[in-house]
C-alpha cells in the first residue's frame, strides 16, 4: 500500500508450505484447539510497502476494563464483501456477549454477540476508545486508544444450533505463539 493513497496497493502471495511441504505457520504450543496461527511475513515485504499491524501495545492493559455488553468491532471482509477500489475492510459492530478475562467452557475465549458472515475468521475484534474505562485508583477516566481484544473464531454452535454468538480467542495467545 502506498502510504499516501489507498487505491496503490498490491497482493502479496502467502506461501503456507516450503518447498519440502513443511508448514511454515506457528501454532499455539500446548492448546491443540486454539484457531489462531502466526505466520512470518517480513522477507515477503518491500522497502515500499506500508502495513498496518498490531503490537503488544495494541493488547488491553491491566487498568482498562471492558464488561458485559460493551461495544466491539469485527474488522473484516464478510461474504467477501469490501471496498474493491482501495482494497478495505468493512467493519461490524457487535457486543461482548461473556465475561471478559475468563476463559468460556474452558476454552481461552470469549463470546462476542454480533452478525457475522464467512470471511470474518481469523478478523481482529477491537475495544472501540469509546467502549473503554480506564481505571486509576478507583476512578474512571477518558478514552484511549483502541485494543485488540481477540481474534475472532467463527460462530459458536451449541448442539448444532445457531444462537448468533462468535467465538474470539484471547489476543494474548498470539504471544504464546510467538
Amino acid at each position: 500500500m502506498h502510504p499516501n493513497s489507498l487505491i496503490q496497493n498490491r497482493f502479496i502471495d502467502i506461501p503456507l508450505y516450503d518447498n519440502a511441504n513443511n508448514k511454515l505457520w506457528l501454532e499455539h504450543p500446548t492448546r491443540a484447539s486454539v484457531d489462531v496461527v502466526v505466520i512470518d511475513i517480513t522477507g515477503l515485504m518491500q522497502q515500499t510497502d506500508v502495513a498496518s499491524y498490531f503490537s503488544q501495545n495494541n493488547f488491553l492493559p491491566n487498568n482498562v476494563t471492558t464488561m458485559l455488553m460493551d461495544n466491539c468491532a469485527i474488522i473484516g471482509y464478510p461474504l467477501g464483501f469490501h471496498d474493491n477500489v482501495h482494497n478495505l475492510p468493512i467493519t461490524r459492530l457487535g457486543a461482548i456477549a461473556s465475561a471478559y478475562g475468563s476463559h468460556f467452557r474452558g476454552e481461552p475465549l470469549f463470546l462476542v454477540d454480533a452478525r457475522l458472515h464467512s470471511g470474518t475468521s481469523g478478523s481482529p475484534v477491537i475495544l472501540p476508545s469509546s467502549s473503554m474505562r480506564q481505571i486509576a485508583g478507583g476512578i474512571a477516566l477518558g478514552r484511549s486508544p483502541h485494543y485488540l481484544l481477540g481474534i475472532n473464531s467463527g460462530e459458536y454452535h451449541v448442539g448444532g444450533n445457531s444462537l448468533g454468538l462468535n467465538a474470539v480467542w484471547y489476543s494474548s495467545l498470539i504471544q504464546d505463539i510467538v
